[in-house]
């Protein structure tokens, strides 16, 4: 249920000290929007009546959008209200309500398969932030040199890993080249900011018969 303000009132909303009751197992709650015994705690015209980070029928439901300018989540969707004059997500946040980003990944490892191949893997981004999780990981690599040759630079290449699983395999690498790994993970997460000082980039140096892994 989505409540409007009563056309009799601009203090007061259709569906407050609204109780809605269904069958078991569901039992009853306060319109979405409201909490409390009598449904109507915290009231106002601002629409803040359920606490930052929830909302819906008795402030259940939970989500932790990115609004821009700090602003809380619509009480009754849960999503960013549209602003004509802004974006409605926070910097570097995006989606219906704004809790999907992109970061870096942390821990990034390197072991070598074969000549032209290596294993990369990484910790997942719930192992050090609760309420996180992957939705996929974007792996991107080039060649930036050759080990004899100065800039002789490639073109970048992208996988995007629609899994969370947290490894990936690079195939057919060149001999005597030089390559820069990089692996960030599409998110969600009540957090906005995120440690920086994680690894996920190393560089790969290849050759004719080995793989050297530079950590950066």
């Amino acid at each position: 249920m989505k409540c409007k303000f009563d056309s009799t009132s601009a203090d007061e909303l259709a569906c407050k000290e609204a109780l809605i009751c269904l069958p078991h197992p569901y039992g009853c709650s306060c319109a979405a929007g409201f909490s409390g015994i009598f449904c109507n705690e915290s009231m106002n015209i601002s629409l803040r009546s359920c606490k930052p980070g929830t909302f819906g029928a008795g402030c259940n439901e939970k989500l932790h959008c990115h609004c821009a300018n700090e602003e809380n989540c619509n009480i009754f969707t849960g999503s960013c209200d549209d602003n004509d004059d802004d974006e409605k997500c926070a910097p570097n946040w995006y989606g219906d309500r704004c809790d999907y980003t992109l970061t870096d990944v942390m821990g990034l490892s390197v072991d070598t398969v074969s000549s032209s191949a290596v294993n990369l893997t990484w910790k997942s981004p719930s192992e050090l932030y609760s309420a996180t999780h992957a939705r996929y990981y974007i792996i991107t690599y080039q060649r930036t040199g050759w080990r004899y040759v100065c800039n002789a630079s490639g073109d970048v290449k992208i996988f995007q890993k629609n899994t969370t699983d947290t490894t990936f395999v690079l195939h057919s690498l060149e001999p005597s080249a030089i390559y820069r790994v990089h692996v960030r993970a599409n998110i969600i997460s009540k957090y906005s900011t995120f440690n920086d000082s994680t690894t996920s980039e190393v560089i790969v140096e290849t050759s004719a018969t080995k793989i050297n892994i530079l950590q950066i």
